[in-house]
């Protein structure tokens, strides 16, 4: 039946082989991705030396809300805490998949030469290059609460910023990539 359709079934093992090899290719490791795979174990072992901020356990965020003894201050609301680590785990691998994706994507793109069309590496970056926007307000945020903390968060945004600087050169229409459904403009009516 297939020989009938002009199917070549042989064909398509080949195809497949071909795209397996292409992907084998691609797996070079990029400056920029191994930031951004360092970036997951930063935040890991961050968060492990400092367990207590996003377990369970009002006791922890009653110390680190507690008004200062020498003044009597209110009480901190732990709400942008909480936020801000929500945020760091939200994005912590995630920006290192989407870098992934864009390098893979431009090995894609050589071969297919994608003229006008928006392409998928932009679009992969300009979601990590969020991503680290995001996360960078996040520990911010957390050093408002930790200043005790304080080196090691701004080791870890400077990291950040790095691994921002390094994918805004490598992808430089990544920013005004537009994300459909997300980026696209509603006209008034």
């Amino acid at each position: 039946m297939a020989a009938e359709k002009g199917i070549d079934l042989d064909a398509i093992d080949i195809e497949e082989e071909q795209a397996e090899r292409r992907f084998e290719e691609k797996s070079v490791v990029h400056m920029t991705t191994h930031l951004a795979k360092s970036y997951i174990s930063m935040t890991n072992d961050w968060f492990d030396a400092n367990v207590y901020i996003y377990e369970d356990d009002e006791g922890a965020f009653e110390a680190i809300s507690a008004p200062d003894s020498t003044h009597s201050t209110p009480r901190k609301d732990t709400r942008p805490l909480i936020d801000g680590v929500d945020v760091i785990r939200w994005y912590q691998h995630q920006i290192y998949v989407k870098l992934k994706r864009a390098y893979h994507s431009i090995q894609d793109e050589k071969l297919e030469e994608l003229d006008d069309f928006p392409k998928d590496s932009d679009g992969s970056t300009k979601v990590a290059l969020i991503g680290i926007d995001r996360s960078i307000s996040a520990w911010g945020e957390i050093l408002k609460f930790l200043p005790d903390q304080k080196e090691n968060i701004l080791g870890i945004i400077a990291h950040l910023d790095r691994l921002r600087n390094r994918a805004e050169a490598e992808f430089p229409d990544a920013r005004s990539f537009l994300r459909p459904g997300f980026d696209e403009t509603v006209p008034d009516k």
